[in-house]
């Protein structure tokens, strides 16, 4: 998609969804529009914009200069996998020194629903929380073990499948 504002507008307007880059790096993931996100804002209803990875990993802790969100920004969704839960932090998050030091454990330690949800609520990024990749019951089960730690407002399900729940 161009970032012409004028052609913006008109796909948004026939589309209604639209995706908007300045293209495409060496790595094969967009780069940020020519359009600053403010501007966006102004063309759409909603913007939503990818702020981070985690390098195809469950969990994550964020770096120094993490998560980049944009001036204007009123909701932060973090998104995070349920099937990080019950695994060793060096296995299953990213930055995994860092997310050990947030909790005061090592790195060899298993990542439970509580010291999951410890971690989000310590870096308070989100003003939303979706734990996803929840496809059967008992994953279900341990989500909503994670909302009772929860500081925000959380939802849990499957991208995949389409099938959510507010918890």
């Amino acid at each position: 998609m161009s970032s012409d504002e004028a052609e913006i507008r008109k796909s948004v307007d026939s589309h209604g969804v639209i995706c908007v880059a300045g293209g495409i790096d060496d790595n094969g993931k967009l780069i940020p529009p020519n359009v600053a996100i403010d501007r966006l804002g102004t063309l759409a209803d909603y913007v939503i914009c990818e702020a981070d990875g985690a390098r195809g990993l469950p969990l994550k802790a964020h770096g120094e200069n993490e998560p980049v969100i944009p001036i204007g920004t009123n909701q932060t969704i973090l998104v995070m996998g349920i099937d990080g839960i019950g695994k060793e932090i060096s296995s299953t998050c990213h930055r995994p020194n860092i997310y050990a030091g947030l909790v005061g454990l090592s790195e060899d330690s298993v990542v439970t629903p509580e010291l999951a949800m410890k971690v989000v609520n310590s870096e308070g990024y989100g003003t939303r929380i979706l734990i996803n990749k929840v496809e059967t019951k008992e994953q279900m089960e341990v989500a909503k073990a994670m909302r009772r730690y929860a500081t925000v407002p959380v939802v849990a399900g499957s991208i995949r499948n389409g099938e959510y729940a507010c918890l």
